[in-house]
């Protein structure tokens, strides 16, 4: 691992000379059909990639643009046992097999996501969009020891392009079908002797592909802007100050679940659309996302080697959701939410010199969050609707469940979190090819809860009351891990590793009904303890990666809709005794010519609750069923090649995808399934000898097929589903300078 060491350093050189500050994750490959080391910062400090003994993947700049990734979502077909999905509309990470959290501010994610160093992972901002990004990298596995809380099934860190040391931009336009237009801008380089700058716009716009007859809108469009800005100082050769901005704006006017497959309580109705992307519905839906953030950054070297780094961080995140709950013309019932965080966090963290036989990194964490949730379930003006109701006859829907026109029903709560942590890291060369990992982190988090519901005019819903109820959680964890690496070759890393991780407990701040609201909202802590063997190797012309793994989960928070004798659903929040979640993962990339590139990746996860009592009501046991959003197969293909062409070069990309099959629900039952989809995505950019230009045509879904991405049963029995975005394609004209 030593010589890894040393190329470390020249991989960094390499990029620093590279084009407009190419990073050397996506410079282009060495003559002679080689490639190019990767460096990531996973673990807090500048790496060779098969020197970290993680199971993760690295996408970086050029393969984002290439498949269009322009979120996290966007990016999921490039990565085995990674999906990004919508569960009850909410944003939803699920690794391994294991996601979760969201669909309350009491309820949070399993995946964190960072970016620059600080905590983004709230579900409402996990739709940040990638751009000016220099990498994205995922770590599957707990991530315990140096990410902390809510990462126990790993992390995706997300690193932006910094400043470079030229003057040198680019500008991005694009159009393509469904009125879609787009429009990219980036420019960096030195303000003076010392300071340098970064500062980057990017604006979509697309029509939606849904077709509403009620209005003859269409639904699921998509308006979204963002700004990037970033000044580094060096005052001294020891000293830099790096100031990081950024500002994104998103609004879609979505159909927040789904389309509806059935009328209320599952009763078929001739009066439900039935093709693809087609709704009746008369409550405008749409979700509104605001972004923002700010940090500081500062590092300072010691004379001795000895790496100082702070980093203080706000965030700020604003969400706005509204849904018509009915699916109907009819203003029977609808929803509107609004959602607040507020977040401060500062790590400080002292490291050893990265050439020593012993490498160590040390530091301190402190989060302080606020969330605020504003509900309202409304009930509409057309309480003369006949609706089916439970048994098969058909009644005016207010005399029915007794609703009163016009009447509000909200749920207005709110979490203050508290949230410190001690964590160290050390690296220990027992020889020259054998290295002892260890990690350490203790965590300490205080929650502070309000919550105010009343549902006095939800009639029949039997929406409950809990008016000014406040309580208080503490948890607190110790999650080590421990591995061993061993340098087979100078070009072939193996490792061992065992890693545990920690979510917190919380509350169930949904519409509850009575019955639930009377046996308790709260449930407890999830824990997890995983064991993973994996090699990594850089060949050349060839590097690969491969792990197995297995990850035990005790207590593990549930979020599910269960359906009751009424006919109508409520949203469950509880914590299955254990879940287990085994497999394996391959990634490799090949260059076996100087124009060609090659990659294939294939994740395998038998993820499944071990013992879940009483997981599908009273005496219904999940033990056995398969855990959400956890499709047992995922895998890509790739190929990159470019020629000469008129004159100029030509490059073409080519992409394949699959998904097996998934459950968004545990009970595992049919219209909880979403079947197995392939999707096929394409690119061509020509190059001009004589200039800084190129163009592009690209497409998505090339094949045209249609699939559910998510499915389920809402709060009136309806069943509903989502369907993909259909074929998609365009192009972009781009000029570098």
């Amino acid at each position: 691992m030593l010589s890894r060491r040393h190329a470390l350093s020249s991989a960094i050189l390499l990029a620093l000379a590279s084009p407009a500050g190419l990073p050397v994750a996506m410079a282009q490959p060495a003559a002679g059909g080689m490639l190019e080391e990767i460096v990531v910062s996973a673990q807090r400090r500048q790496q060779v990639l098969i020197d970290v003994p993680i199971s993760m993947s690295v996408i970086g700049e050029d393969a984002l643009d290439k498949t269009r990734a322009r979120t996290l979502e966007g990016m999921q077909q490039l990565v085995p046992n990674f999906s990004f999905e919508k569960v009850q509309g909410y944003n939803n990470i699920a690794i391994r097999g294991v996601g979760g959290g969201g669909r309350n501010i009491g309820f949070e994610t399993r995946a964190g996501v960072y970016i620059d160093g600080v905590y983004i992972g709230q579900p409402q901002a996990l739709g940040v969009p990638l751009f000016d990004v220099q990498r994205v990298e995922v770590l599957r596995g707990p991530q315990g020891h140096l990410f902390g809380r809510n990462t126990v099934s790993g992390a995706v860190n997300i690193v932006t392009r910094p400043p470079g040391d030229e003057f040198a931009g680019y500008v991005m336009a694009g159009a393509g079908n469904g009125g879609l237009y787009e429009l990219q801008a980036s420019a960096s380089g030195p303000l003076g002797e010392r300071v340098g700058g970064k500062l980057g716009a990017s604006w979509e716009s697309r029509d939606g592909f849904t077709r509403n007859l009620f209005d003859g809108s269409d639904l699921d469009g998509i308006d979204r802007a963002s700004l990037r800005g970033q000044l580094s100082f060096m005052p001294t050769d020891a000293l830099t100050i790096d100031l990081h901005a950024d500002y994104a704006n998103i609004e879609q006017d979505l159909i927040v679940t789904g389309e509806p497959l059935t009328d209320f309580f599952d009763t078929p109705a001739d009066g439900i659309p039935r093709s693809p992307r087609v709704v009746n519905n008369n409550t405008p839906s749409f979700e509104d996302v605001t972004l923002w953030g700010a940090s500081l950054t500062v590092d300072y070297q010691f004379d001795n080697g000895l790496g100082l780094t702070s980093i203080s961080a706000w965030r700020d995140t604003d969400q706005e959701r509204q849904n018509d709950s009915d699916y109907s013309p009819a203003d029977i019932l609808w929803v509107n939410y609004q959602e607040r965080f507020r977040q401060f966090s500062e790590e400080l963290r002292l490291a050893s010199p990265d050439d020593g036989a012993v490498r160590w990194l040390a530091g301190i964490y402190y989060l302080d969050e606020t969330a605020k949730s504003n509900r309202r379930a409304v009930i509409g003006q057309d309480m003369d609707t006949v609706v089916p109701v439970p048994g098969g006859a058909r009644f005016p829907v207010g005399p029915a469940f007794g609703l009163v026109a016009g009447s509000v029903n909200p749920a207005i709560g709110q979490i203050d979190t508290r949230s410190w942590a001690l964590f160290a890291s050390l690296d220990y060369d027992l020889t020259e090819r054998l290295t002892l990992n260890v990690g350490l982190r203790y965590t300490d988090e205080k929650k502070d809860l309000y919550y105010d519901l009343d549902g006095s005019l939800s009639g029949g819903f039997r929406i409950a009351v809990v008016r000014d109820f406040t309580d208080e959680r503490k948890d607190s964890a110790f999650t080590p891990s421990l591995g061993l690496q061993y340098a087979l070759t100078d070009a072939v890393n193996l490792y061992a590793k065992y890693s545990t991780g920690f979510k917190s407990g919380g509350w169930n701040l949904d519409f509850l009904n009575v019955g639930q609201a009377a046996a308790g909202f709260a449930f407890e802590d999830e824990t997890v303890k995983a064991w993973e063997l994996g090699i990594k190797s850089d060949l050349g012309i060839v590097s690969f990666e491969a792990a197995v793994f297995t990850a035990d989960y005790k207590d593990h928070q549930v979020f599910q809709s269960v359906q009751l004798p009424s006919g109508t659903s409520v949203f469950a929040l509880t914590n299955a005794a254990r879940a287990r979640a085994r497999g394996v993962e391959l990634s490799v990339l090949a260059r076996p010519a100087d124009r060609l590139t090659l990659a294939a990746n294939l994740g395998l996860v038998d993820a499944k609750y071990r013992a879940f009592p009483d997981g599908g009501g009273p005496g219904v046991d999940l033990d056995g069923n398969r855990l959400q959003s956890a499709p047992r197969t995922t895998g890509s293909l790739s190929v990159d090649y470019s020629l000469d062409f008129a004159p100029g070069e030509l490059a073409l990309y080519g992409e394949f995808s699959y998904r097996a099959s998934s459950f968004q629900q545990p009970q595992n039952q049919p219209l909880d399934r979403l079947e197995s989809r392939n999707q096929v995505n394409a690119r061509a950019t020509w190059y001009p000898a004589d200039g800084n230009w190129s163009v592009s045509l690209w497409g998505n879904n090339l094949f045209d097929r249609d699939a559910f991405i998510r499915r389920g049963r809402d709060f009136l029995g309806n069943q509903w589903a989502k369907y993909n975005d259909p074929r998609t394609y365009g192009v972009e004209l781009r000029y570098d300078f």
